[in-house]
């Protein structure tokens, strides 16, 4: 019984998507096992940062780094936006997905062909003959990972998000244990590249398991190519998104060294790890389920409405208490040769306020099929971002840091004002959205403050009494928002009282 749950049943994989499906599956109880998910994923990553921060250096991680701005880049090649297809789609044939299966696979064993060969190119590029062997290893989870791509696609399209958060938590779980034994070992940075590859089998055997699909062969005239049109814009987006994202990787790494690689990217994870496991059921819930309220405006704004409450609420008093608290959570949890990445850190907590919103016009744009203008938006928005790391980059690494929270603010701007048109969505839901929570963080960090500064006293029983001070107001605070205090409560009926909402 438990097992049937979890599992997709074949001979439902390619029912038509419609609106009785989304009545049926409650929305409600999918977000929350997503946020279960994500939170249990935050704890192990808290587990990762502050165990292995302890073993390994900023150089482990700088080299790390290094290899995964080139893996990460490739990536985007690899799903070539058809996993968005299959779910964006409003019906889908085994033919069709047989297809999309093997055109996914054929690309990652190319891609991952690629990788491994340009292992000594990227090496010899940042001077680091070391890269050369991780990088070759590390093609091989790349490869293994674009095994699973079309059957995650076909679990999220009939929202068994409790089966891909089950299979991510024990993927999760196994990787830290593997890169914490190997860290004991003196493995160094090869613990990180050895945690990857635990992740990716056990990822692959899961979803095996809980899709048991068996793809057909590839054929013609199966209809795919208004979907190789739709995923193609996709990567588009993701391909310029992602080139200007990394580009401070890449000038950190090459321009200032490994080390200052290694203090940036771990100041960056620790701040936006929980913020976008935070915002990532605002696109893996929301997509399946938007795609099939868009002929339905009223219940497609309202459902919006909702999840983007839900998402800012909890991610922006996340950074303001980090800005606040920035030097005693760096100290805490990597420890006091980590120092130098606490100005990181705090400049990060700016641009990470509006992290929780960055994703909404995509999803929109997405959800409605508008690719071919997310493709333009991400092309300026995309030339924003790598002209403010250019600009940064000669003054150092916290140069770039204020670059990366500057852009963030700026490349919202047109995203927003262009993504949300020919949609149910307008400006006006994105303010309201946001405005509440930041006075609610407001006035929650400045009552915080003022304790600080009253008792200097107290060492980390101080700092502990401080947060929960702030979470304390700041819950108060967001409580007394009709709108916010309804949806919580409309969740709290869907979980125990087995109310639909």
């Amino acid at each position: 019984m438990w097992v049937s749950k979890f599992r997709l049943e074949p001979s439902i994989l390619f029912n038509e998507q419609n609106d009785a499906t989304v009545k049926k599956d409650s929305i409600i109880r999918g977000s929350l096992s997503l946020y279960f998910s994500q939170g249990v994923g935050f704890g192990l990553s808290l587990v990762n940062a502050i165990v292995l921060a302890r073993i390994l250096t900023p150089h482990d991680y700088g080299i790390i780094g290094m290899a995964t701005v080139f893996i990460n880049f490739l990536v985007l090649f690899k799903d070539a936006g058809l996993a968005t297809a299959t779910i964006q789609n409003e019906s889908i044939t085994e033919k069709q997905i047989s297809t999309l299966f093997w055109i996914n696979l054929i690309l990652s064993a190319t891609l991952g062909i690629i990788l491994l060969l340009s292992g000594p190119i990227i090496a010899i590029f940042y001077k680091k003959p070391e890269l050369a062997p991780v990088i070759t290893v590390l093609s091989l989870t790349f490869i293994l990972s674009g095994l699973t791509i079309q059957h995650n696609a076909l679990l999220q399209r009939h929202l068994k998000f409790y089966t891909l958060s089950l299979n991510e938590i024990i993927a999760q779980g196994i990787s830290l244990l593997v890169a914490i034994l190997m860290a004991l070992s003196g493995f160094r940075y090869w613990s990180l590249v050895g945690g990857a590859m635990a992740r990716s089998l056990v990822l692959l055997g899961l979803t095996f398991y809980y899709c048991p699909w068996v793809p057909g062969r590839m054929e013609k005239g199966t209809g795919v190519r208004k979907m190789l049109s739709f995923g193609g814009h996709l990567t588009g987006s993701y391909f310029v998104g992602y080139l200007s994202r990394n580009l401070d990787s890449l000038l950190i790494g090459k321009v200032i060294g490994a080390e200052a690689l290694g203090l940036y990217s771990r100041a960056f994870t620790l701040l936006m790890q929980p913020l976008t496991q935070i915002r990532g059921p605002l696109s893996n819930l929301s997509l399946p389920v938007l795609s099939t309220l868009r002929t339905n405006p009223l219940r497609y704004y309202n459902y919006f409405k909702k999840l983007l409450d839900i998402s800012i609420s909890l991610a922006l008093p996340i950074t303001v208490y980090c800005f606040l608290e920035g030097e005693f959570i760096i100290l805490t949890l990597l420890g006091p040769k980590w120092i130098e990445a606490v100005p990181l850190f705090k400049v990060f907590s700016i641009g990470g306020i509006f992290v929780a919103t960055s994703a909404a016009p995509g999803l929109l744009m997405t959800s409605f099929g508008y690719t071919k203008r997310y493709f333009k938006l991400s092309v300026i928005t995309a030339a924003i971002v790598a002209a403010s790391f250019i600009i940064g980059v000669p003054f150092g690494v916290l140069g770039v840091a204020i670059a990366y929270s500057v852009s963030s603010f700026v490349k919202m701007i047109p995203l927003t004002y262009y993504g949300i048109r020919n949609t149910p969505v307008n400006i006006g839901l994105f303010v309201k959205s946001v405005y509440g929570p930041l006075l609610a963080s407001g006035a929650a960090g400045l009552l915080t403050i003022i304790f600080l500064r009253l008792f200097q006293s107290g060492g980390t029983l101080r700092h502990i009494i401080a947060g929960l001070i702030f979470f304390l107001i700041y819950t108060s605070l967001t409580l007394m928002r009709k709108g916010t205090r309804e949806t919580f409560l409309s969740i709290w009926r869907s979980v125990f009282t087995n109310q639909k909402v």
